[in-house]
């Protein structure tokens, strides 16, 4: 008995799976033919998929996918239905998806299968499944906003449009279509709009169909100075029963409503709007005829990249400036931007000056002979560096630049019995490369140089700027002065001799300057401008000879740039040859043209065994080392 039930269960599965196998063959386009919505609602995919027939054996495919604060509309493509299942592609110029569209007609469920390839990446593949929705879903998208900040009760007045899109079923007929303004602000303080718009639309609003609201703003008293914030929201009286009923909302916009202004429009960078970049606020100055304007009122929106001015003078040439400190009050870089453009209000037409772009330009990254990376300036533009004759400028290269401006000027200090003021060029390159080696004159007394750099593009735009923040502002030029100290006496160095190797057929001879911190560092600083040793242009100020006690030359540095670096330094003679009876540290300093010399160091006397910690000095820092030697070993 129990095989005979087993038998007809079999028989009525094979007999099911032929049904559904016949409807599956069954299948037509029109099919496919409505507005599918993803069964799983928490979906990081493809949130709904419109499908409509298109002329011939032909379907148009319009899917949305997952994306904050609304859906992304991938667009529409066009497939040929080939059954089922049938292909459909999305293609950018990074990815492309391959969708393979199936359905199950018994169950009215749509399966979309996605292999997303990516350059560069592997393959992944997903799937979603789809029913058709039986009721029609009303979103808000694609706001237009004004191009600028708005004029109240300005002529001809400013208005908003949205599109109402219905992403669901058709059947929207006769029933009223209505929309309101919500969850307002006005200067970050909630705003009560009251009253609604009365939408008009053709019946019927099909899938995929949609129709216009517009409606002004800043025209009458409803709309006062301010900046405001506002959201949308189609059909709040449940007049239509839809398929979802909360997402009516639309996202939010910003909308700034002046008393007046006399110029406005985007900030941008590479042509791209700065909020793209960065939220932070610029900082805005404006000057005309050498004095700064306190009184004009500025205005910026960081989630559009708007500004807008008020009370600029209308027929002066008036200088602006604007800076995003995005990593902080007074730190430079990385990444921040500024901005710099003279503009006289009466050569504008009223459009331009409602659509008027300031372009911003990236703040370079000067990495010698000051990082502007590292810290502020101390003090104001009175704080100068002291740079030797001879020095290195270079600094990040800028994306897009084709060349750079790179001058020095001389310039009297604000000391000087003539007052401040311009000297003389110094340098002037018009370069692609972004490192320079610079021989300048000492400065007179109360003279300094001013260094600027420039990028630009290769249409000739200004697109990057080195920029020096002092703690009480900030400026477009680096000061420095150029001079040097000669050292008529140092205290004497002291040679020994460390360590004693032997490799490669040598026997080498390691020396130690136990006093070496009482040698200036800066007889050990890069001198580019000084002869260089062989290929080596950053060859150090002062070259070190180790000699014998005849005077003859062991081994010679020219690359040695801090006294620490004396430590260590060799000589070797063949394996098993006696050394000389003493050596010693010759130091030659190229610049002031001054010669020192080291004690003695004796290669048959390396440092004492008690030495510890390799200074050739025994002393309590040895003593204390070796009594944590000590120490250690009773703890194991």
């Amino acid at each position: 008995m129990g095989n005979l039930l087993n038998h007809k269960a079999g028989y009525l599965l094979i007999t099911l799976l032929l049904y559904l196998n016949s409807i599956a063959s069954a299948l037509v386009k029109n099919d496919f033919v409505g507005a599918w919505l993803n069964e799983d609602p928490d979906t990081q995919s493809i949130t709904r998929s419109l499908i409509s027939a298109e002329v011939g054996n032909y379907l148009g495919i319009h899917n949305f996918g997952k994306c904050s604060p609304i859906d992304c509309d991938w667009g529409k493509v066009i497939a040929n239905y080939t059954g089922n299942a049938f292909t459909a592609v999305y293609s950018t110029p990074f990815t492309t998806k391959t969708m393979t569209i199936s359905l199950n007609k018994a169950l009215n469920r749509l399966h979309i299968n996605t292999v997303t390839s990516r350059i560069g990446l592997p393959d992944f593949t997903s799937d979603d499944y789809f029913y058709k929705m039986t009721k029609p879903d009303l979103v808000i998208r694609d706001i237009t906003m004004p191009t600028g900040p708005v004029t109240y009760q300005q002529s001809p007045s400013a208005s908003i449009t949205f599109m109402v899109h219905n992403l669901g079923a058709p059947g929207i007929t006769t029933q009223p279509l209505r929309a309101r303004i919500v969850n307002a602000t006005k200067d970050g303080e909630l705003h009560t709009f009251t009253g609604y718009f009365s939408i008009d639309y053709t019946n019927p609003l099909s899938t995929d169909d949609s129709t216009s609201c517009n409606f002004l703003v800043g025209h009458d008293s409803v709309w006062q100075h301010g900046a405001y914030t506002l959201q949308f929201e189609v059909d709040q009286n449940d007049f239509i029963d839809e398929e979802v009923e909360d997402n009516n909302i639309s996202y939010t916009v910003n909308l700034q409503v002046l008393n007046e202004h006399d110029l406005s429009g985007l900030m941008k960078f590479n042509y791209t709007s700065m909020h793209y970049i960065t939220d932070a606020t610029p900082t805005f100055s404006f000057v005309s005829g050498g004095n700064t304007l306190n009184d004009v009122d500025t205005y910026y929106y960081n989630t559009t990249s708007r500004y807008a001015f008020d009370n600029l003078p209308e027929n002066e040439l008036v200088y602006y400036y604007a800076t995003y400190h995005i990593t902080g009050t007074k730190s430079t870089l990385p990444g921040n931007y500024k901005a710099y453009m003279p503009v006289n209000l009466s050569s504008l037409t009223d459009t331009e000056r409602e659509n008027f772009t300031i372009q911003c330009y990236e703040i370079m990254h000067m990495t010698q002979p000051w990082d502007n990376n590292n810290a502020d300036k101390p003090t104001g533009t009175a704080y100068y560096d002291i740079l030797q004759p001879g020095m290195i400028f270079e600094w990040d290269a800028i994306a897009n630049s084709d060349h750079y401006e790179f001058t020095i000027d001389k310039y009297r200090d604000s000391e000087h019995p003539s007052g401040f003021g311009y000297i003389s060029s110094e340098i002037s390159l018009n370069t692609p490369d972004s490192k320079h080696y610079i021989t300048l004159p000492v400065t007179g007394e109360h003279e300094h140089y001013q260094a600027k750099i420039k990028s630009y593009d290769a249409s000739g735009n200004l697109n990057g700027q080195y920029l020096t923040t002092y703690t009480n502002g900030h400026s477009v030029t680096y000061r420095f002065k150029v001079d040097f100290n000669c050292y008529p006496e140092l205290p004497r160095i002291k040679a020994q001799i460390n360590k004693k190797t032997t490799s490669g057929g040598y026997d080498r001879y390691y020396l130690a300057v136990p006093n070496a911190d009482v040698i200036p560092a800066e007889l050990f600083t890069k001198a580019p401008d000084l002869p260089p040793a062989g290929l080596n242009q950053e060859a150090s100020r002062t070259w070190v000879y180790i000699k014998d006690d005849s005077g003859n030359q062991l081994a010679g540095y020219v690359a040695v740039y801090h006294p620490q670096d004396l430590n260590g330094l060799w000589f070797g003679v063949p394996e098993g040859t006696d050394p000389p009876q003493g050596v010693y540290i010759e130091l030659h300093d190229r610049r002031c043209e001054m010669t020192y010399r080291s004690s003695y160091a004796d290669p048959y006397m390396p440092c004492p065994v008690a030495d510890i910690n390799g200074d050739c000095i025994v002393n309590l820092l040895d003593f204390g080392m070796l009594a944590n030697q000590w120490l250690n070993v009773g703890d194991m």
